[in-house]
């Protein structure tokens, strides 16, 4: 087992405190767990693991699913989330996408091509794990 410390993460020094807390929202979402060990002074720490749903984010994993996330946190996709009061308020578009974007994801997808491949990876990723 590999023992990261907080001082090893590339984080801003002052910032380090506040791992905790983001470890402890990941423990509640399921994606880490958490046990205590006693340590050589007799002392406990807290041990996080890797659950099952995390796994699924590791590069080496062969059902990695990191492309499908990337795609749901994309500002791109993201965007229509914020636009949803419009959309419900309006009689044209499709969904929120077509409101916030004016077109199609797919529409989209065809005229970026940054976009249009990370979609593509994202899609395999998920077909991967079926």
């Amino acid at each position: 087992m590999r023992v990261i410390t907080v001082d090893a993460l590339p984080i801003n020094k002052e910032r380090s405190q506040y791992v905790y807390r983001l470890m402890r929202i990941l423990v509640h979402a399921g994606f880490f767990s958490i046990q205590c060990l006693p340590t050589i002074k007799g002392e406990e720490r807290e041990d996080y693991s890797l659950t099952s749903a995390s796994r699924l984010l590791l590069k080496e994993d062969p059902l990695n699913i990191t492309p499908l996330f990337l795609v749901f946190l994309d500002p791109i996709m993201l965007d229509p989330w914020k636009n949803m009061s419009k959309w419900l308020q309006n009689e044209n578009d499709i969904n929120p996408f077509q409101t916030t974007h004016g077109k199609m994801a797919y529409e989209l997808a065809v005229e970026d091509p940054k976009l249009y491949q990370s979609i593509n990876e994202g899609m395999a990723s998920d077909g991967r794990t079926l």
